[in-house]
This record gives C-alpha cells, structure tokens and sequence, in this order.
C-alpha cells in the first residue's frame, strides 16, 4: 500500500492557512491510503508558524521543516526531501482544495502510471522526481519547471477540471510567487 506525501512549501499564508490544511486533511482521509504532510516553513513574518504548530502538535502526520530562504524551489525540495511518501502530492498552502479532489487522486494512484497526474492538485510517483532531479533553487516557476522535465521524459496524464471553490481568481499564480520576493 503506498503512503502518500502532501508536499508544501509556506511564507506568509496565515489567513489561508488553516483552509488549506483542513483541505489536504480532508482529501487525505478521504482516498484512505497511509498518509503525511510536509511543510517547509520560511521566514514567515505573521502567524504561519504558529498556525503550523498547533496543527503539527494535533495532527501527527503533519511534519514542519523550518528553513530561512525566501525561495519557493528550495522550500519545496526540502519538503520532498524530508518525505517518507511513495507518492507526491504538491501543494500550495494559500489554496484551499475542493474534496473532490480526492476521488481523481485515488483514481490515479489506483492506476499506478509511471507518469505524473497534472491538475489543480497534481500527483508525482516519487521515483520520477528523483528521477528527474527534483525541485531546483527557483523563487517562482518551481514546479512547472520540474513538471516540464517528467513530462518530457514520463508523459502526463490531465485532469484539469477547474473546479469551483478551490483556487480563487484573486489567487493567481503570479501573486502567490511574489510573497518570496521583496
């Protein structure tokens, strides 16, 4: 039975925060497959680390790794790198994910492709981020670069169902990537 790895990297997300955790926990319960989430902690000037804190003190699947970069490659790699899981499952703290979700993961996982899943919350069997190198030191554009590469070499399977209620149009990506930089 494989685990899977609710992957993130956090700065700045206090009021979206806790959303987005209850989101993940949610879609992990759901798909009922051993499972964790690990956050890279940056140098987060509000209340994200204590927000992470209470939920890592409660939930004993969430893993925090603090870290001092403002750099959203490197806080992802550090996430990927401090998993245990067979499967990443990516995402972005400040996102708030539909439970349907959950059925398209499970669906995928179930299948077991050496591809990855491309949609809102995306799916990579772990062997094909090594494989590809992993997530690399980039402040903004972090996983399409690493997508581009195990898409290339694996292929892709899409679902992009744009889903109402879980990435809010005032959360394009261009602005979720700016918090990294000043």
């Amino acid at each position: 039975m494989p685990k899977l790895s609710f992957c993130a990297t956090n700065l700045n997300t206090e009021t979206k925060l806790e959303d987005s955790l209850n989101s993940i926990i949610s879609i992990a319960k759901k798909i009922a497959l051993p499972w964790e989430i690990v956050i890279a902690e940056g140098p987060s000037t509000d209340r994200s680390g204590e927000i992470l804190s209470v939920f890592s003190s409660i939930n004993k699947e969430i893993k925090v790794v603090k870290h001092n970069l403002k750099n959203r490659g490197y806080g992802r790699r550090i996430a990927f790198e401090n998993s245990e899981g067979d499967i990443i499952i990516p995402f972005d703290t400040s996102i708030s994910y539909n439970i349907l979700y959950a059925e398209i993961l499970k669906s995928f996982i179930e299948l077991s492709p050496d591809k990855m899943l491309f949609s809102e919350i995306s799916c990579i069997p772990r062997k094909l981020v090594i494989a590809a190198g992993g997530w690399r030191d980039l402040i903004g554009g972090e996983d399409i670069d690493l997508y581009g590469r195990i898409i290339h070499e694996f292929g892709v399977m899409a679902a992009p169902l744009g889903i109402m209620g879980s990435v809010p149009v005032k959360s394009s990506s261009y602005s979720r990537q700016m918090r990294y930089v000043e």
